[in-house]
């Protein structure tokens, strides 16, 4: 008997719009998580690009309810980009060659390819509702990167993964998973209370 697969957005019943903010939006692993949201006429983008290249290939692909900004989050100040040899490692921070050996492939994606002088926008611009997730064994962004960033960002929460490192999405993807729902739920109860949500 074939077993019907309901997704997140069918099992928490969201009828309303989602604002996403997708900080580095350049699609680096296939198409977007949050797809299916913008599929089903629910979800605004608001993505923030500083990589030339990569913002082209948004603004060129984008659909009515998707807005790219070329900006890096950052301090407000101006910073150095490093552009690296796969754009998925490009960063405000000069990538770390004694970690990046620890893994295959990681040394030669993030070789620097050329650097360049862009303008920052605050945190605290961010008015959407936030979940920040973070692996507590993550040599490569430390658990205080992540508070700065709860910190910068108004009314955001933060869930740090024990045992985590910076592939935790992917070896604790069910706890991910589970509390991204328990986020979203948590929004969905905040804005329809339960005695509006039988009107």
């Amino acid at each position: 008997m074939a077993t019907t697969q309901l997704s997140l957005v069918d099992l928490l019943q969201i009828a309303a719009d989602i604002d996403v903010v997708d900080v580095g939006a350049n699609p680096i692993d296939g198409d977007r998580p949050y797809r299916p949201l913008m599929s089903n006429g629910i979800a605004r983008v608001v993505g923030f690009e500083p990589n030339e290249e990569a913002l082209d290939r948004l603004l060129q692909q984008r659909g009515p309810h998707e807005t790219y900004l070329p900006h890096a989050i950052g301090d407000g100040k101006r910073h150095t980009l490093h552009i690296c040899r796969a754009e998925g490692m490009n960063s405000l921070l000069r990538p770390n060659d004694e970690l990046l050996k620890l893994f295959h492939g990681f040394p030669q994606w993030g070789e620097i390819v050329r650097t360049r002088e862009i303008d920052t926008v605050r945190l605290d611009e961010i008015e959407a509702p936030t979940l920040i997730l973070h692996g507590r064994r993550d040599r490569g962004v430390k658990p205080a990167a992540a508070l700065a960033t709860r910190v910068g960002i108004r009314d955001s929460e933060i869930e740090f993964f024990r045992g985590g490192h910076m592939f935790f999405m992917l070896t604790q993807r069910n706890e991910v998973a589970a509390r991204i729902e328990d986020f979203l739920q948590d929004w969905r109860d905040r804005r329809w209370p339960s005695s509006l949500a039988q009107i």
